[in-house]
């Protein structure tokens, strides 16, 4: 075993070539041992009947001939091109060659006793045939061309070239599916070097292209993996600077006090939920989820344990929906999400923030109505980023930025969609737009 892995080529072209050059020359043999069994055979047994027919028929004549007419034909015979003797010629030496033999072994059953057959190598090769007429022996010397011709030679010529042709052809393929791969492992070790490489793959077979698509995917999934832990460690620091200030500045005061002040103590305990909240966004934004069971779950009951502790702030407006298969910690976080943004920019003065679950055919829609100030049109699409707010649209108020990525991320799993749009009476709309299908 180890002796075969030391002579197998390493690389897949090596592997490939000697692959098909085996199963090329396996089928070769394979069509030889097929024409040697079914077309050689029946082409000697041919041949000895031909033979033996113009055997017999030279005898037949001989007999039937006085000794002057019998001399003119064997004249005639040997201008023809066989030769006759009256003994055993002396140039008659035993062959080894297996075609020959067949031949001999083919003609003595046709022939029988009263023939003897022998056969000449040198100086030409010839198959002598003698037999007694009238107590005279005559031998008559058959030239091989004219009892067959010399295909073994031909059969062996045509067999390379087909061979070559498809080896030709199989290095051909190989170098039509090595030449992808390579292109891949140059983009593949670009990109482990940190760089964007793209690949393009011209009028490559659909295989070829779909494997090349999924790379580019790949590729471009991890630029956004490296560009979302670059914002998400620039947020941490930029984020957590504030509240870590006031902090800071509380506990510089209270060192400098020697009566802690209630109201200084409580905005000191609001900084560190704000730290905390920041904190538990990023935890969320970077764990994927993807590792989450899925189980089939009451959106309505969801929905309600999700609420409960906004202390009366949030209004549900539930209808009848069907159990939703999904993974019911990322679906109650991307909705507990949306909550607190809606509770966060909206007044207090104007009204309760709405949940509302419904069924529209296949799909189950989540939707959280806030009474805020909403958000322009043109930046609809820029709030689904990271770490982006908008603080002059939605009142300056504090946070990481994430809590839209996060939702959009947890519907993405879900291969649902995010909507998100202004309602016309004020304030904003986001809907899960979740597959009810099974």
């Amino acid at each position: 075993m180890k002796i075969w892995t030391l002579l197998t080529p390493r690389s897949l072209f090596g592997r490939n070539l000697l692959l098909m050059a085996a199963l090329i020359l396996v089928a070769e043999l394979g069509v030889g041992l097929v024409l040697r069994q079914f077309v050689r055979e029946q082409r000697l047994a041919a041949m000895g009947e031909s033979i033996t027919v113009r055997t017999e028929m030279l005898s037949a004549a001989l007999r039937n001939m006085t000794a002057e007419q019998r001399q003119g034909y064997l004249n005639g015979l040997e201008k023809s091109g066989v030769l006759v003797a009256s003994g055993k010629p002396q140039v008659i030496a035993e062959t080894r060659r297996p075609l020959v033999k067949a031949i001999l072994r083919q003609l003595s059953g046709h022939l029988g006793a009263q023939y003897r057959l022998e056969w000449q190598e040198s100086p030409e090769q010839r198959l002598w045939i003698g037999t007694q007429i009238e107590g005279q022996t005559y031998w008559f010397g058959l030239n091989s061309g004219t009892l067959f011709s010399n295909r073994g030679l031909s059969f062996l010529g045509v067999m390379l070239v087909t061979g070559l042709v498809a080896l030709f052809g199989a290095i051909l393929i190989q170098r039509r599916i090595n030449w992808p791969l390579r292109l891949l492992a140059e983009a593949a070790a670009k990109v482990g070097s940190g760089q964007q490489a793209p690949v393009d793959i011209p009028e490559a077979p659909v295989e070829i292209a779909q494997l090349a698509a999924s790379f580019n995917q790949m590729s471009a999934d991890l630029e956004t993996a490296d560009r979302d832990r670059a914002l998400m460690l620039a947020g941490v620091s930029h984020d957590l600077r504030t509240p870590l200030a006031k902090l800071r500045l509380a506990a510089e005061i209270m060192a400098n006090d020697d009566k802690p002040d209630a109201e200084l103590i409580a905005g000191m305990i609001r900084n560190i939920a704000v730290a905390d909240a920041i904190v538990g966004q990023f935890i969320d934004f970077a764990r994927q989820g993807d590792d989450e069971a899925v189980s089939l779950c009451d959106i309505n009951e969801m929905a309600r344990d999700v609420v409960a502790t906004a202390a009366g702030k949030v209004q549900l407006e539930l209808s009848g929906v069907s159990p939703l298969l999904c993974r019911p910690v990322a679906l109650r976080r991307a909705i507990a999400n949306l909550i607190d943004n809606a509770l966060r920019y909206s007044p207090e003065d104007r009204g309760n923030v709405i949940l509302r679950t419904q069924q529209r055919g296949n799909t189950i829609q989540i939707a959280v109505l806030d009474q805020g100030p909403g958000i322009p049109e043109d930046q609809l699409a820029r709030i689904r980023q990271p770490f982006v707010r908008l603080e002059a649209a939605r009142g300056g108020k504090p946070g990481s930025g994430l809590g839209l990525a996060i939702v959009e991320r947890i519907v993405r799993q879900h291969h649902g969609e995010l909507l998100i749009e202004n309602r016309p009476e004020g304030g904003l709309m986001v809907t899960l737009v979740l597959s009810g299908e099974r």
